[in-house]
């Protein structure tokens, strides 16, 4: 949001000094590259890394915004984007700015849920069980970053791998085949009849065996 604010800034007002058989090109694209604007990629890349006060203002949020800007100015770029300085705020940068792996799927035939979550909701449920559970305010959970509350989202590798082999033995037949569907039978000394004249040919083989 700040380097939109700054493109906003930094363009915005020059929009009026482009020929005026220029203009209408330049003002009817600049929404649309204001919205592909990201700190990770492209343009917004090369102005976070090329602008001061971007740099100053990236430095206020990798320290949670305990220290102020203009201490941040004087003491990291007081002489300009120094190198010694750029380094160190790349590696501080790395260290909390993480880009979110793709979405983990389970093995597992997908089920519509009655109620569909929104991302909004699923969110929410992280503030919420945090409040709940170790009473953090609304600024400490502010403070995660992208990459943790992607992971408080989905499941890890091995809890994955659990749902999936409970799955797998909720639908197993008596002969260890997976079942085409159904009931699940893995209820111990439960057995499934899928129609009564199933159940009735059942009933006449165990009259046979006595």
């Amino acid at each position: 949001m700040f380097l939109r604010g700054l493109y906003i800034r930094n363009y915005g007002e020059k929009a009026k000094l482009i020929p005026e058989q220029d203009r209408s090109a330049f003002v009817s694209d600049f929404g649309k590259t204001l919205s592909e604007i990201s700190y990770q990629r492209g343009v917004g890349h090369s102005v976070l890394w090329g602008s001061q006060d971007a740099m100053v203002y990236l430095v206020h949020l990798l320290t949670r915004k305990k220290v102020p800007e203009e201490r941040l100015r004087e003491l990291l770029f007081g002489h300009g984007l120094e190198r010694e300085s750029l380094t160190a705020v790349s590696e501080m940068y790395n260290a909390v700015i993480c880009p979110t792996p793709p979405v983990p799927k389970l093995d597992i035939p997908s089920k519509k849920p009655k109620y569909e979550s929104t991302r909004q909701e699923r969110e929410a449920r992280i503030y919420h069980t945090m409040a709940k559970e170790f009473r953090w305010t609304y600024e400490q959970v502010l403070d995660l970053t992208e990459y943790q509350i992607f992971w408080y989202l989905y499941l890890f590798p091995d809890e994955r791998e659990h749902h999936e082999e409970i799955h797998a033995m909720a639908h197993r037949n008596g002969d260890g085949d997976l079942e085409g569907g159904g009931a699940p039978t893995s209820t111990p000394g439960v057995i499934h009849f899928n129609s009564p004249e199933e159940y009735e040919a059942w009933k006449a083989k165990q009259s046979s065996k006595t």
